[in-house]
C-alpha cells in the first residue's frame, strides 16, 4: 500500500474530497457523476485505481456497487492531512484516542503514557 497522489488529477482529488468528507457514506458511479460533475467511466477508473491502492472498498448492494472510505487504510490520516481535512472528523470515524508516535535515530528505551517502549536494537 501507498499513499496516493491527491495531485494526480482533478477527478481524483474531487473523489478523495468527496470520500473523505463523507467517510461512513457509500457512493455509487451515478451519485458521484452527478456530485463532482465528472464523466461515470472516468470516475469508473478511477474507482477502480483507488480501489487497488486500498484507499477505498468496494461492496455490492442489489444491482449497485458502492464504494466507501476505508477506514482501516493505514495512511488515512497522511490523506486527511494531505486534504486540508480536521482531525476531529477523523478521529470520530476511527473511533481512536490521541496516539503518539516518536522516531528516534537512537535505540533507547522511550516511555510512551506510562508504557516502556523499545524503538528497535537492543534495550538496557
Amino acid at each position: 500500500m501507498k499513499i496516493p497522489n491527491i495531485h494526480k488529477s482533478k477527478l481524483r482529488k474531487s473523489l478523495l474530497n468527496t470520500f473523505c468528507s463523507n467517510p461512513q457514506s457509500p457512493f455509487y458511479v451515478r451519485e458521484l457523476e452527478r456530485l463532482i460533475k465528472f464523466s461515470a467511466g472516468n470516475i469508473c477508473k478511477e474507482l477502480t485505481k483507488l480501489e487497488q491502492e486500498g484507499v477505498l472498498v468496494k461492496e455490492k448492494k442489489a444491482n449497485l456497487i458502492y464504494f466507501r472510505l476505508n477506514i482501516a487504510y493505514p495512511y488515512l490520516h497522511i490523506l486527511f492531512k494531505m486534504l486540508g481535512l480536521s482531525d476531529s472528523l477523523l478521529e470520530k470515524i476511527t473511533n481512536t484516542q490521541n496516539v503518539e508516535i516518536i522516531y528516534t535515530q537512537n535505540s533507547v528505551p522511550t516511555t510512551v503514557g506510562g508504557l516502556d517502549v523499545s524503538l528497535g536494537g537492543k534495550t538496557a
